[in-house]
């Protein structure tokens, strides 16, 4: 142990080398943990930036399609092209919901499947036992008028409370 603290005290330029190539490693190391958590959480943030603009985009689509449908319902039938994109928008609105099984996600995919299906009967009847309506008369109104309006009343409570777009 003395030989090599003779030797040390012999040469301090050793001594400056090793410490210096400590230090540089210890630095690199330091630097490359900072880089990899910086891109990491910058990643994240893209991330959760991306998926805000397109389940936006998904929202708004979906109530365009809705609110195009349900101001033209006596032109249902001759709508298709908007009733394929309202369906479309409403499909990928049902696969980005990482939420399904909350209470407000819970009955979306039976709404989308009769809304598909054009089960007016069965969706307007679901809309009226909710209640969803305070200020639309649907007394008289066609059951395909309800359940339009009712489906957009829906996508718009659920835009509302979806953490992902108000983070």
């Amino acid at each position: 142990m003395s030989d090599v603290f003779d030797l040390l005290t012999k040469f301090p330029v050793l001594i400056g080398i090793i410490i210096g190539t400590f230090s540089t490693v210890i630095g690199s190391i330091l630097a490359l943990i900072t880089t990899i958590i910086t891109n990491r959480s910058q990643r994240h943030r893209e991330r959760e930036q991306w998926t805000r603009e397109k389940v936006q985009e998904i929202y708004s689509n979906s109530i365009a399609s809705l609110t195009i449908l349900s101001a033209n319902h006596s032109l249902l039938s001759l709508l298709s092209k908007e009733f394929a994109n309202a369906l479309k928008w409403l499909n990928i609105l049902l696969i980005y919901q990482p939420q399904k099984y909350k209470e407000e996600f819970v009955t979306l995919p039976e709404e989308v499947n009769l809304f598909s299906s054009q089960d007016w009967k069965r969706l307007a009847e679901k809309y009226k036992n909710l209640k969803l309506y305070s200020d639309i008369d649907i007394v008289g109104q066609a059951d395909a008028l309800i359940a339009v309006k009712g489906l957009l009343t829906r996508i718009i409570k659920l835009a509302s409370v979806d953490k992902r777009l108000h983070g």
